[in-house]
C-alpha cells in the first residue's frame, strides 16, 4: 500500500532531525579542528575562545569589535536573544586583521556561578559542493532534484532517476521542463516565480518518463537563496493515491465518504508520530493503539507479540477482545469477517470481490503482521462489530509501519548500548584520533594505560606519548599505505613519565570528508619483561653448557691419545655425541637470531656461489655435477641467508644419491623463485608434508631434525616461503624471496620485534 504523507511535513521533519544531529555533533565533547568554541559574558565581552591562534588577543574584548560593521546590528540582536534565554544560530561576517570571513554559529545561554553567559561554537562557512548536494538528496525519501533558476538540473537522487526511467548519469544538465507534461509547464514556471518571494504550497502535476508515460506526482518547491540561487524540487508519485481517490469519489455518494476526512486522519496520524519522536517503543505502541480505537472507531486494538511460537498480548486498548483468529502462518494481513447467518470468511486481500460484495457485516477483524529484519515478531490485531472501509485498513497498515520502526529503533538502541558497555568494560584501550594526533574519543582502559583522567583527554595530542617520534611517522606512513596496521609494538611514555611497551592495531576510517584513525592498544610491558628474562636465562644456560662441553672434549681428547684402540673408539663416540650437542646449541642460536636481525639488501647470487665453492670437493667425491645458472637479484634478507642454501646444497650432495644438482631462478613480479633441484632418489610423497616440521628426521638419520625446520623459519623471517615442487625424479626445493627495491612490498612491519608472540610486529 502506498505511503501517504504530507511531503512538506516530511521535509521539515527531516531538516529538524538533521539540525538536531548537527547540533549534537558541533556541541560535542571533542570539537573538530575547524570549529571554534567561545564564551561571552552578559556585557558582551569575550571570556574564552579555543582552537584559535593567539587566543589571548580576543580575551576581555567586546565581541562586536570583531564583527563587520554591516552585521553588528544583526549580531547584537542574536546576543540579546541568547541572553534572554533563547538558543540561537545564524551567520555573521567578522573582520580579523583586515580579513573578512563569513562564519556560522550556534549559541546557548548558560549559568555559571549565578551569572548568565553565552556559550557556543562557530566555524567558517564553506560553499556547498556538488558532493554535499548529493548527500543531502540521498537523505530524502522521495524523488528530488536541484536546478538553477532556468530549470537546468544540477544534481538529482536515484529515486528521481527511477521515477523517470533515466540513468542518473544522463540527467545532469538536462532541464526539468524536459520531463514535465506540457500542460503543467506554465504552472511550474509560475510556481518558480512565486517561490522567489515566499513559500508556496505543493501542487499536482504529471511527469513524463523516458517511454513517454505520464505519471501523476505531487510536487513541492523550495527556493534556496543566499549563495545558492537554486530551486529544490521534491516529487512524490501518487498513482495509487489517484486511483484510490477515483474509487472513493465513485463511492462517495453511496458510502458518504469524504476524501478530506481521510486526509485529516492521515495528517492526525503523522502528527502523532512526530509527537512521539524519541519515546520508547512501548509508549509508541500504546498511543498508536489508542489512536486506532479513538480516531478510526474500532472496538479494540491489541499488539500481539510472538512468544514460544504463539501470540500473546503486549498492549491492548478498547473493549475486551475475543480469542484471536489470526494464524502465525499468514504472510500478509487478513480481514476476518462474519455475515449475519454466522458464516465466517477469511479474506487474504481486502480488495477481493467477495469483500466488496458483502454488504451486511456483523463483525470484522484485521490482523497485520509486524516484521523486523524479515522476521515476524508479532501482529497488530484490530476488531470491530461493524464493517470499515478500505481507507481505515490502509491507515491501520500505515500505523503498523510506525510500530515496526519503533521496534527497529529499540533494537538499534539496545545494540548500541551493548557495544558501548563492551567498549567501556574492555581491558584493551580503544580510541579514535585525527590524522594529526588529536584524541577524539577513548575508553576507560585507554585512559588507564596512559595515566589520564577523562577531562585531560579532550583534544590531547597522542604524538606526545611516543618516546621516539620517528615511530609515529612510520606508523602513519604504514597506515596510509595499507589502510591498517596490525600488532604494532612501540615504546610509549605515560603522563607520569613511566615508559611502557604497547601492542597496537589500527585502521583508517572516514568521518565526513576527513580521515581518522580508530584502533585498539594493549600494555604488554610485563609480557616483554618476562620474554627478555626467558631469553637471558636461555642464553646464559646455552653459553655455560657449550663451554663445559668444550672443556669435556678437551679432557677426553687427552685421555683418547693414551688409551688402547678399542677403548679409544668408545671415547671417540663420546666426543662425537658432545660435538652434536654443541651443534644443536648453535642451531638453536640461529633460530633465535631469525627474529633478531634487521633485513637488508643481499645479492643472493654471490651467496649461492660462495656456498657452491664451499661444497665443491664434497660434490666431486660423490661424483655429482653442480650446474649453476648465474642469478642476478638483490633480495630482502640478512647474513642467515647463507644457512638456507648451505643446508639444501649439502643435503642434496650427501643424501640424494644423484648425479646432477641444478640451481637456477625465475622472477615473478617482486618475488624471485630459486630452484635447488637434484636427480636423486627423491622424497617419498607421504614425507613431503613432514620434512619442514620441527624434529622430523628421515630413516637412519643421525641429525637433530632441525635442519629443514631452521631453513623454513629463516625463509619465513625474510617474508618468503619454501616449498617442494613435484618432479618426475629427484627432489626440487623452491625458495621464494622478496626482491629488495622501492616497489617491493616490505615484510617488516613498523615497530619493535616481539619473539614473545612468535612473529614480527
Amino acid at each position: 500500500m502506498e505511503k501517504e504523507r504530507d511531503i512538506r511535513e516530511a521535509i521539515e521533519e527531516l531538516k529538524q532531525k538533521m539540525s538536531e544531529i548537527e547540533e549534537l555533533k558541533t556541541m560535542g565533547a571533542f570539537p573538530s579542528k575547524e570549529e571554534i568554541s567561545f564564551s561571552i559574558d552578559k556585557k558582551g565581552n569575550i571570556i574564552s575562545v579555543s582552537n584559535v591562534a593567539d587566543a589571548h588577543l580576543f580575551i576581555g574584548k567586546p565581541f562586536l569589535s570583531f564583527v563587520d560593521e554591516d552585521d553588528r546590528k544583526k549580531a547584537f540582536s542574536y546576543f540579546i536573544q541568547c541572553i534572554s534565554g533563547e538558543r540561537v544560530e545564524g551567520e555573521v561576517t567578522i573582520r580579523i586583521e583586515g580579513e573578512r570571513k563569513q562564519i556560522e554559529f550556534i549559541a546557548s545561554p548558560t549559568q555559571k556561578e549565578g551569572e548568565i553567559e553565552v556559550r557556543g561554537v562557530a566555524r567558517e562557512k564553506k560553499k556547498t559542493t556538488l558532493k554535499e548536494f548529493n548527500e543531502f538528496l540521498s537523505f530524502l525519501p522521495e524523488a528530488a532534484c536541484i536546478t538553477d533558476l532556468l530549470g537546468n538540473i544540477i544534481v538529482s537522487n536515484e529515486i528521481f532517476a527511477d521515477l523517470i526511467h533515466y540513468p542518473i548519469s544522463k540527467i545532469r544538465n538536462k532541464n526539468i521542463f524536459d520531463f514535465i507534461d506540457e500542460r503543467d509547464s506554465p504552472l511550474l514556471r509560475e510556481q518558480m516565480r512565486k517561490s522567489l518571494e515566499k513559500n508556496i504550497e505543493g501542487w499536482e502535476a504529471y511527469i513524463v518518463t523516458r517511454e513517454e508515460i505520464k505519471i501523476p506526482i505531487e510536487m513541492n518547491m523550495k527556493y534556496m537563496g543566499g549563495e545558492f540561487n537554486l530551486f529544490l524540487l521534491i516529487m512524490k508519485e501518487i498513482t495509487k493515491r489517484k486511483a484510490k481517490e477515483k474509487i472513493l469519489e465513485e463511492e462517495k455518494e453511496e458510502e458518504g465518504i469524504s476524501i478530506s476526512e481521510v486526509k485529516t486522519k492521515l495528517y492526525s496520524l503523522s502528527k502523532l508520530n512526530k509527537k512521539l519522536y524519541g519515546a520508547s517503543h512501548e509508549e509508541i505502541c500504546k498511543h498508536i493503539c489508542k489512536w486506532i480505537v479513538k480516531r478510526l472507531g474500532f472496538d479494540s486494538c491489541s499488539l500481539l507479540m510472538v512468544e514460544n511460537e504463539s501470540l500473546v498480548p503486549l498492549v491492548h486498548e478498547g473493549k475486551k477482545r475475543e480469542k484471536n483468529r489470526y494464524s502465525m502462518d499468514e504472510e500478509e494481513y487478513a480481514v476476518v469477517s462474519a455475515v449475519k447467518n454466522g458464516e465466517e470468511i477469511l479474506i487474504s486481500d481486502f480488495s477481493e470481490s467477495s469483500y466488496k460484495k458483502e454488504n451486511e457485516w456483523s463483525e470484522m477483524q484485521v490482523c497485520i503482521p509486524i516484521f523486523i529484519n524479515n522476521k515476524k515478531i508479532g501482529a497488530l490485531d484490530v476488531q470491530s462489530g461493524k464493517r470499515h472501509m478500505d481507507e481505515d485498513i490502509f491507515l491501520i497498515r500505515y500505523a503498523t509501519s510506525f510500530i515496526e520502526k519503533a521496534f527497529q529503533m529499540a533494537e538499534i538502541s539496545s545494540s548500541l548500548k551493548t557495544y558501548e558497555r563492551i567498549i567501556k568494560k574492555s581491558v584493551e584501550g580503544i580510541y579514535r584520533v585525527t590524522m594529526d594526533g588529536k584524541l577524539l574519543e577513548a575508553n576507560p582502559a585507554f585512559l588507564k594505560i596512559f595515566g589520564l583522567k577523562s577531562k585531560e583527554a579532550k583534544g590531547i595530542d597522542v604524538t606526545d606519548f611516543y618516546v621516539n617520534k620517528e615511530e609515529r611517522k612510520k606508523f602513519l606512513s604504514l597506515i596510509e599505505k595499507k589502510g591498517m596496521v596490525k600488532d604494532f609494538e612501540v615504546l610509549y611514555k605515560r603522563k607520569d613519565g613511566k615508559k611502557i611497551i604497547c601492542k597496537e592495531s589500527a585502521w583508517l576510517a572516514e568521518e565526513g570528508d576527513e580521515k581518522i584513525i580508530e584502533g585498539m592498544i594493549e600494555d604488554i610491558s610485563e609480557h616483554v619483561k618476562a620474554r627478555q628474562d626467558v631469553q637471558f636465562y636461555n642464553s646464559l644456560l646455552r653459553h655455560d653448557i657449550y663451554n663445559k662441553n668444550e672443556v669435556a672434549m678437551g679432557y677426553l681428547g687427552l685421555i683418547k691419545n693414551s688409551l688402547p684402540e678399542n677403548q679409544a673408539e668408545i671415547v671417540e663416540k663420546a666426543l662425537l655425541a658432545i660435538a652434536e650437542g654443541n651443534k644443536l646449541i648453535e642451531t638453536v642460536k640461529k633460530l633465535e637470531r631469525t627474529t633478531e636481525r634487521e633485513l637488508k639488501p643481499i645479492e643472493v647470487g654471490k651467496v649461492i656461489e660462495k656456498v657452491i665453492e664451499k661444497y665443491e670437493e664434497d660434490a666431486r667425491s660423490k661424483d655429482m655435477e653442480v650446474v649453476y645458472t648465474p642469478i642476478e637479484a638483490t633480495v630482502k634478507a640478512n647474513d642467515l641467508i647463507e644457512d638456507i642454501f648451505s643446508n639444501l646444497i649439502r643435503n642434496a650432495i650427501e643424501h640424494s644419491y644423484g648425479s646432477t644438482l641444478e640451481i637456477f631462478s625465475k622472477k615473478k613480479g617482486d618475488v624471485i623463485d630459486i630452484y635447488v633441484k637434484d636427480n636423486g632418489i627423491g622424497i617419498p610423497e607421504e614425507n613431503k608434508e613432514k620434512i619442514f616440521k620441527q624434529g622430523w628426521k628421515g630413516k637412519g638419520s643421525k641429525g637433530s631434525g632441525l635442519g629443514l625446520y631452521l631453513v623454513k623459519k629463516i625463509v619465513e623471517g625474510f617474508g618468503g616461503n619454501i616449498t617442494i615442487e613435484n618432479s618426475k625424479e629427484g627432489t626440487c626445493f623452491v625458495v621464494s624471496l622478496k626482491k629488495f627495491g622501492e616497489n617491493a612490498i616490505s615484510h617488516n612491519v613498523v615497530g619493535r620485534e616481539s619473539e614473545f608472540f612468535g612473529v614480527r610486529w
